[in-house]
């Protein structure tokens, strides 16, 4: 570190310039001041950074308080004193500020969310003032709510509740609920505090299918059936209507959460269902029976919120490789079946004749014999059969055989 001497007069003993300079570990800067006195005068200015701040001692003090620096800071501070013989440096001493309290800490960042958690990021304090100990992370639900059509009830905003605590930037908080609003703040903390005034943070979680919770409210003014459904569903995003059914036929389709049908007769039972829709999906209540002679006008036990219908997506016998193993399995029998009956066609035996077929008639033929003898004779078949036989003559002609009808043995 060096010194100048600067003399603004014709004689150094009449005028005479003072130059004081201060140090510090990044900074280097210079004062001057004037004194109309041949006696010694000191002026002190101290920078840090873009501040600064200076006075001037009295010709018999041997000291001063230098203001405006930065906290937790080193700094580097040499005197130079002048009088009308020259000047003269003192040799530098090097001190260091105290700490205080952080400054300089930006708002909390949402990197990523969805439907249940967000990613959070931080920076350190641009002027830590200190060494940072800890970084603390607070949530509450925000106000005014998750945007809707409809116009919602007054809100304030949450409890705040410590969801970290640690020296990391990085934070994914999870378990929220979905399309809601929620608000975060850091906040960094040193020996001597935590930054002043910090900022809330505002961001909304994605949306996610509805879902019914809880049994609509039923009621009646008259002839009119009144179903209040403010309560039944979880919209979990932003409403586009809400459709009301009775008896199977469609009422209404509104964004109010509350309906009503007339009645023909005072005793007449009602059977409701009600359908949210958002941008993102539907659910259904199940039906919802309105008996005015029934406790709480509910025709049935105050339906519990049921799981959805299973599809039809494990059923195998619906599946399109089900069904051509089916068809070929089909066409694998009945050419069997058909090869069976063909083989069975061709394997027959053929007709066997019980006995020698008739020979046939001739008219020529006739009995000349005046004596015969009739034989009675067994067939194959258990018939008996006529036979005439004579003896045989030299003078007539002999008839072997003659043609009688069978009949059956007696």
């Amino acid at each position: 570190m060096g010194s100048r001497h600067h003399q603004t007069g014709a004689a150094c003993g009449t005028r005479c310039t003072c130059h004081i300079e201060c140090y510090d570990d990044n900074h280097h800067s210079s004062y001057h001041t004037t004194s109309t006195t041949q006696w010694r005068r000191e002026a002190v200015q101290c920078l840090g950074g873009w501040r600064s701040g200076s006075f001037r001692l009295d010709p018999s003090a041997d000291g001063g308080r230098c203001c405006a620096l930065f906290p937790f800071t080193s700094y580097t501070v040499q005197v130079q004193a002048c009088t009308s013989g020259g000047c003269t440096n003192s040799s530098g001493v090097t001190v260091r500020t105290t700490a205080a309290k952080p400054s300089g800490l930006k708002p909390i960042v949402v990197v990523e969310t969805n439907s249940s958690a967000m990613a959070l990021a931080w920076t350190y304090p641009s002027s830590s003032n200190g060494v940072i100990l800890r970084f603390v992370v607070y949530r509450r639900l925000a106000c005014p709510l998750a945007e809707q059509p409809f116009s919602q009830p007054a809100c304030v905003p949450g409890d705040a509740q410590e969801v970290y605590r640690g020296l990391d930037t990085i934070l994914t908080t999870s378990g929220l609920a979905s399309y809601t609003a929620y608000e975060f703040l850091l906040q960094a903390e040193n020996e001597l505090g935590s930054v002043d005034l910090p900022v809330w943070v505002r961001a909304v979680t994605a949306p996610a299918a509805p879902q019914y919770v809880k049994a609509p409210v039923l009621t009646k003014n008259g002839t009119l059936a009144v179903v209040d459904w403010t309560q039944s569903f979880a919209l979990n995003g932003r409403l586009r209507d809400y459709v009301l059914s009775a008896d199977g036929e469609v009422v209404s389709k509104t964004i109010s959460s509350v309906g009503g049908v007339e009645r023909l007769t005072k005793d007449k039972t009602i059977t409701f269902i009600i359908q949210a829709v958002t941008v993102v999906g539907q659910a259904q209540s199940p039906p919802i029976i309105f008996d005015p002679n029934a406790a709480n006008n509910t025709g049935v036990t105050n339906p519990t919120p049921t799981a959805s219908p299973t599809t039809d997506e494990n059923t195998f016998y619906k599946e399109v490789w089900f069904i051509i193993v089916i068809v070929i399995v089909g066409l694998l029998i009945i050419a069997i079946i058909i090869a069976i009956c063909f083989r069975r066609s061709y394997n027959q035996q053929p007709y066997i004749r019980e006995r020698l077929p008739l020979e046939p008639h001739r008219p020529s033929d006739h009995v000349t014999s005046t004596s015969s003898t009739l034989e009675m004779a067994a067939s194959s078949t258990g018939a008996w059969a006529l036979a005439l036989s004579t003896p045989p003559s030299p003078r007539t002609a002999t008839c072997t055989r003659c043609r009688w009808t069978e009949r059956p043995a007696p």
